[in-house]
């Protein structure tokens, strides 16, 4: 599973604006962006196809879910692999966000600028790119060669 979480609310719009010209679109509200939710979601995804166990691969954010998933559903997880999950522990999570803002704040002008632009609203793809390439570079650490 993808990661999610961490993008702004004009980042994910410009998208769904997008998707919305060609499709259905369906913006869920507060009380459906929880981590019990995405958990019943997901062992009602396991049911519906009539699996007895699953292996679940999580990246970042989704690691975290599919260490909750594991917890609330043991009997359920064959396999839990997670790539660049974020930490379990509160502790541990705080210090993550905290890492992030601090990588972060130095480039949010610069960002808030891209994706506040006339290209990037109307759905562009470049400076959705350039949005997108620039978070990676900050966000991941690239080991110097």
């Amino acid at each position: 599973m993808h990661s999610g979480s961490g993008l702004s609310q004009e980042y994910l719009l410009a998208r769904m604006s997008k998707l919305a010209a060609s499709h259905l679109v369906i913006l869920a509200g507060p009380s459906l962006i929880q981590l019990e939710v995405f958990v019943k979601d997901l062992e009602a995804i396991r049911k519906e196809f009539g699996f007895d166990k699953v292996t679940f691969l999580g990246h970042s954010w989704s690691g975290f879910l599919g260490m909750k998933y594991a917890l609330s559903h043991p009997e359920a997880i064959d396999k839990l692999i997670l790539l660049n999950s974020v930490p379990a522990s509160p502790d541990e999570f705080a210090l993550f966000f905290q890492e992030q803002s601090r990588r972060m704040d130095p480039h949010m002008e610069k960002l808030n600028e891209i994706e506040h632009s006339a290209e990037f609203i109307a759905g562009d793809t470049k400076p959705m790119w350039i949005s997108s390439k620039s978070f990676l570079a900050i966000i991941v650490c690239f080991p110097k060669r």
